[in-house]
């Protein structure tokens, strides 16, 4: 995806995607089994996390017209470091990122999706303002 620039025309780093709000990250992952991509809070402060999470959830409508398929949100669940993270993630089942013949379908999921969250943050990153450093 080097050559694909983002949504506001500019060149961009889509693996370490900037947000530019700490604690808050795009993140992607594939296994033997899916292939998952995922907006992620993690700030360690309870009070912080809850209102980044809340301000998802006030303009939620906007988000889910961007990301346009049924992304799940979960509120506070423990990662496998046991550190508490609320994210927002689509899944891509049944795919094995060492089979070739996955590798593809797994790469337009991505894509795909990884433009519709650039497009998103693009446009309602304002909504962040406040947690930005």
């Amino acid at each position: 995806m080097s050559t694909q620039l983002s949504y506001d025309g500019e060149k961009t780093k889509w693996i370490n995607y900037e947000t530019g709000v700490r604690h808050l990250a795009f993140k992607m992952d594939a296994d033997r089994h899916t292939a998952i991509i995922k907006i992620e809070i993690s700030h360690p402060d309870p009070g912080i996390h809850e209102l980044m999470y809340e301000q998802f959830l006030e303009i939620r409508p906007l988000v889910e017209d961007y990301l346009q398929d049924d992304w799940v949100w979960i509120y506070k669940q423990k990662n496998s470091s046991g550190k508490e993270i609320s994210s927002i993630y689509n899944i891509l089942e049944n795919v094995n990122i060492f089979r070739p013949s996955d590798q593809q379908e797994i790469y337009y999921f991505f894509r795909k999706e990884l433009i519709a969250l650039d497009a998103m943050w693009c446009n309602l990153n304002p909504a962040f303002e406040i947690f930005k450093d």
